[in-house]
């Protein structure tokens, strides 16, 4: 009995709600009883959802390991789309298994031992990779018609006091009213448009009469807002609104990826097509919500209840989010002022997330972080010595960076064009499969090293060139920093502090500040600080940073 395994694919979630993968599977193990043999359950290799244009599936890859290590004799498929949906995708896989010596057969086609069969086997193979463009391009025009008549979008996730009722085969769906959510969208609507409630307001009043979204356990602001801001609820919406286009820098370059093209871009907006839907709330109660979030916005830019000299700069140790600032006690002679980490916020942080860091007094880190600065700027002759060996430095990074990129540039241009050059000789007969996966492979490594190296390149050159700006501002500073910096005014301070410091790390009990030019350290990026202990005072009743973050604490408006 011969060791025997199988693979099936289908390319979409409606396939997989069809059962189409059962049905593959079953003609397969039909197939191989008729052969008089059995698939051993750790030999079923299955792509569920996986499109049939791309070569790295979770499933495909298992299959074709486990050839390279020889564990079975033979591998059946049902037909040979499901394999891939590119001829030439379907050759490399397919003579890939052959140099195992490993027979692949079809359910639908059999296997192609002779070079008439094989010859059958790619042609079919062309075949397939033209009726996948051919669907394609069906769905296109089926969905741009269905758009133009009128039809809704198809919302898998419909807005909050919608939802979607599909239509039958062939017949567009319909959007209704959700009548118990549109309820609290026009509750929400008119505390905003005519109490004049904040969004933060908003999502306390609904916690507290316990109204919970569709998903999560209470509102944030940014939903709210997201919301408020929709006009679907006026009954406007349209398709063609965003377009499919491939990740210009995915998040995990190993990762399996069902969809080549996993990002999405607002298309230009004469492209979209409008269609109406029943609306929630009318016109007037609507432009009233955007005035009033505009006079928020308007009355909160650029106001906080204290001021923060570090404020944007300061960043958790912990789990390297941004320290924001608050005060407590406000009002009183008690009143105190601290960075505390956005993981711990009510609404960014929940409960099982929050981070653990503790606050620190705003006092302290900033007379550190001041002292430390003030100690080389009130030095001018070594302040102007570090300034000229820097502005130096400066022009010899971007004079390299020149030259390297036209370099790096024309070899990118050559590994480019000889990948192209490469798959021609292989159309031509030229080469064969082996020889362009082998030298194909080189010049994408290659390909892929210098795109490395030109992105480090790009970096290297916008950080020379902020640090020439700083330089040229710091220049400019001088006649400011004669009068003392004893005597600056807390703005003069605001200002030095964003020429000078690009980030200061708050990991307790020790800071870290991170400078944009380098005062004299030696690594050029960072000056360690003094220790300074994280201060958790108790609450005192009103809220503090001991432990938790106590609800009357004044947070709105200080980020």
């Amino acid at each position: 009995m011969s060791r025997v395994g199988m693979y099936a694919r289908v390319s979409s979630g409606r396939q997989e709600k069809e059962h189409t993968i059962a049905s593959q599977i079953a003609a397969v193990e039909q197939h191989v009883a008729a052969m008089g043999d059995v698939v051993d359950a750790e030999h079923r290799y299955i792509d569920d959802g996986w499109p049939g244009d791309a070569l790295l599936r979770p499933g495909l890859d298992a299959l074709r390991d486990a050839v390279a290590l020889g564990a079975f004799d033979r591998i059946v498929i049902y037909d040979p789309d499901r394999l891939a949906r590119r001829f030439i995708d379907q050759q490399i896989v397919l003579e890939e298994i052959a140099r195992k010596k490993v027979e692949v057969v079809f359910v639908h086609g059999g296997a192609a031992h002779t070079p008439e069969e094989q010859m059958a086997l790619g042609v079919r193979g062309i075949f397939a990779e033209y009726e996948r463009t051919k669907i394609l391009d069906r769905t296109r025009r089926g969905r741009l018609h269905r758009a133009r008549s009128g039809a809704p979008p198809p919302w898998s996730n419909p807005p909050y006091g919608y939802r979607y009722l599909p239509g039958e085969r062939h017949q567009p769906g319909t959007v209704v009213i959700e009548e118990c959510e549109a309820a609290t969208v026009r509750e929400i609507f008119a505390w905003v448009g005519v109490d004049g409630l904040r969004l933060r307001q908003v999502a306390r009043r609904l916690d507290e009469r316990g109204i919970k979204p569709r998903s999560g356990a209470r509102w944030s602001p940014s939903t709210l807002g997201k919301m408020v801001r929709n006009r679907v609820y006026v009954g406007q919406t349209h398709h063609q609104k965003y377009e499919s286009i491939e990740p210009r820098e995915p998040r995990d370059r190993l990762r399996y990826r069902r969809h080549r093209k996993s990002s999405s871009r607002r298309r230009p907006e004469a492209e979209w097509i409008g269609v109406r839907v029943p609306a929630i709330v009318d016109e007037p109660l609507f432009q009233k919500a955007q005035e009033r979030l505009v006079d928020h916005r308007r009355e909160t830019a650029g106001q906080v209840k204290h001021q923060y000299l570090l404020r944007g700069l300061l960043f958790c140790g912990t789990c390297r989010r941004k320290m924001w600032g608050f005060g407590c006690d406000v009002g009183t002679r008690h009143e105190r002022r601290y960075y505390a980490c956005n993981g711990r916020d009510h609404y960014t942080g929940r409960d099982d997330q929050r981070c653990p860091s503790r606050p620190v007094r705003a006092e302290d880190v900033e007379q550190v972080v001041w002292a430390d600065l003030a100690r080389w700027l009130q030095e001018p002759e070594q302040l102007a010595i570090q300034l000229g060996a820097q502005r130096d430095k400066i022009r010899t990074v971007l004079e390299a960076h020149a030259a390297e990129q036209r370099r790096l540039g024309r070899e990118l241009t050559r590994q480019m064009q000889g990948i192209e050059r490469l798959v021609d000789a292989y159309q031509a007969g030229a080469i064969t499969l082996d020889e362009l996966r082998g030298r194909r492979e080189r010049l994408e490594e290659a390909k892929q090293r210098s795109q490395r190296e030109l992105t480090e390149l790009e970096r290297q050159h916008d950080q020379a060139l902020a640090q020439h700006r700083v330089v040229d501002e710091l220049q400019q500073l001088k006649e400011r920093l004669r009068r003392g910096l004893e005597r600056c005014t807390w703005d003069d301070r605001r200002a030095i502090v964003e020429l000078l410091i690009e980030k200061i790390e708050v990991d307790e009990p020790n800071l870290k500040v991170h400078y944009i030019v380098p005062l004299g350290t030696s690594d050029g990026r960072s000056s360690p600080v003094p220790s300074v202990r994280a201060a958790t005072p108790a609450c005192d009743g009103a809220g503090g940073p001991g432990g938790t973050l106590c609800q009357p604490c004044p947070r709105d408006g200080e980020r």
